[in-house]
């Protein structure tokens, strides 16, 4: 879902949670895109678990 927000040019924000947890060969976020979509940070958090949580402005999209 958050994919198809990026990929429409819907999204003002993004949000990632990382785990210090290692999957086989990773897990990717999104599928690939035919585009560039350029971010900021504006938000960086980290928790007792060890998980960080990420929040990135979603600041311009590139040519198609």
């Amino acid at each position: 879902m958050s994919g198809a927000c990026l990929r429409l040019g819907l999204a003002g924000e993004v949000r990632f949670y990382i785990l210090p947890v290692l999957v086989s060969d990773g897990v990717l976020y999104f599928p690939k895109f035919h585009r560039d979509v350029a971010f900021h940070v504006t938000e960086v958090r980290g928790y007792k678990s060890g998980m960080v949580e990420l929040c990135y402005e979603v600041r311009g999209y590139g040519a198609v």
